[in-house]
C-alpha cells in the first residue's frame, strides 16, 4: 500500500489506512477481556522532508482519537523498517495509520518486503517491541 504524501498534496492534509472493526468478545463472567494484541506492519519513509506516520487505536463509540500508539517521523532511509505495537483493547477497536504532509517523500507499507497488499498483521499476543 501506498501513501503519496508529497505535491500535490497541501501542507496540513492527511492519509488514513483504517482496518476493520475487530469484535472482543468477553472472556469471563464479569465482561472483562484477557485478549492483548500484536499490530506489526512494515513501512517504509524515505524524502529530504518526509512528514510523519501514527498509528491510533479507536475504540467502539469513540469520535476523538487523540494520542497515538506508535509514531515515527522524518527520513528513515532508502530501506524497510519493521514496528510492532502491543495493544490490550478493552472493546471492538479499529487500528488507524495516519501519514501527514510532507514537502518530498513518500511512504509505503508491505507485509515482510516490496508486496503492496494486505500490509497490516494482527495477531492475538503480545510480541516484544522493536527498537527504532
Amino acid at each position: 500500500m501506498y501513501i503519496e504524501t508529497s505535491r500535490p498534496r497541501l501542507e496540513g492534509e492527511k492519509a488514513r489506512l483504517v482496518s476493520p472493526v475487530f469484535s472482543v468478545a468477553p472472556k469471563n463472567p464479569y465482561g472483562a477481556t484477557n485478549t492483548a494484541y500484536c499490530f506489526s506492519f512494515y513501512y517504509h519513509m524515505y524524502g529530504q522532508h518526509i512528514g510523519s506516520l501514527n498509528v491510533y487505536l479507536r475504540l467502539k463509540g469513540q469520535t476523538a482519537i487523540e494520542n497515538p500508539l506508535w509514531s515515527s517521523s522524518g527520513n528513515k532511509g532508502q530501506h524497510w523498517n519493521q514496528a510492532r505495537v502491543n495493544i490490550n483493547p478493552p472493546t471492538s477497536f479499529q487500528v488507524m495509520a495516519c501519514a501527514s504532509h510532507t514537502r518530498n517523500g513518500s511512504i509505503w507499507f508491505s507485509e515482510g518486503g516490496p508486496v503492496y497488499a494486505d500490509p497490516f498483521l494482527l495477531t492475538e499476543d503480545f510480541t516484544a517491541s522493536l527498537q527504532l
